[in-house]
């Protein structure tokens, strides 16, 4: 099967891969991991596992810090829902709990643990991703099943984290600028660069012919070598209007 790959991608390519090889063993674990979840190919991409890149630690980092002081009570009342109702639950009430707004970090790219964005009750799309992911874990949903994908938009120009949760054999897009469960087949204009999953992480190329007629993300490549997240004011307040 031949394969396209986005300029964005290969740039990524060349900024996530590690100057050194890892270790034999952890090469094993790393792909024994990824072969163990479904591969995330959403949005017309195909995923490819990724040995290492150089967001492990920070997504390591929060995938680890799962307690949080306002956690069990924000979920207490989906515990005895149906995994569905869980799921919806979980992205309508994150989203009116925590507040978006723009990082300040000099990067424009920290990434905040669940329990440094509930106190807060404050944070943008990728720490909003963790904030569900994390809640949706402490109602038994396996993190297998739970993906955080950054990507481009093509209207906007910005770069963008959503939460993809799979259930009955498809993917569904958990958004912070709308409560409205969304297929990934629905979620338009979203070309996926990266995705992170439990131990396991992917980058995105196109078959021929699907590659996206203009996508513009070698702008986070310029720019420092961080994935600058909620970058622009119309993709944060965006109305959620699906075509």
């Amino acid at each position: 099967m031949r394969l396209i790959l986005t300029r964005s991608a290969v740039v990524l390519l060349m900024l996530v891969m590690a100057p050194c090889a890892p270790a034999a063993d952890t090469k094993l674990t790393h792909n024994q991991a990824a072969a163990e979840q479904a591969r995330p190919d959403v949005f017309g991409s195909v995923a490819m596992p990724l040995l290492h890149s150089r967001y492990d630690e920070r997504w390591q980092r929060v995938l680890r810090q799962m307690s949080a002081p306002q956690l069990a009570s924000l979920v207490r009342p989906a515990t005895s829902r149906a995994r569905d109702q869980q799921v919806q639950f979980v992205n309508a009430s994150m989203n009116r709990y925590i507040s978006y707004r723009f990082d300040s970090d000099p990067s424009g790219d920290r990434w905040a643990s669940v329990n440094e964005t509930l106190a807060q009750r404050a944070g943008d799309c990728e720490d909003i991703v963790i904030a569900k992911l994390q809640a949706l874990r402490a109602l038994g949903v396996p993190v297998r099943d739970l993906y955080m994908t950054i990507g481009h938009e093509g209207p906007y120009g910005s770069i963008h984290a959503i939460l993809l949760v799979r259930a009955a054999n498809r993917f569904w897009v958990l958004d912070n600028r709308t409560d409205r469960l969304v297929t990934q087949e629905e979620y338009k204009d979203f070309y996926p660069i990266l995705t992170f999953s439990g131990g396991s992480t992917w980058t995105h190329g196109y078959r021929p012919g699907r590659m996206p007629a203009a996508i513009a993300a070698m702008s986070f490549a310029l720019n420092g070598h961080n994935l600058r997240l909620g970058n622009n004011v119309r993709a944060a307040s965006w109305s959620g209007a699906w075509r």
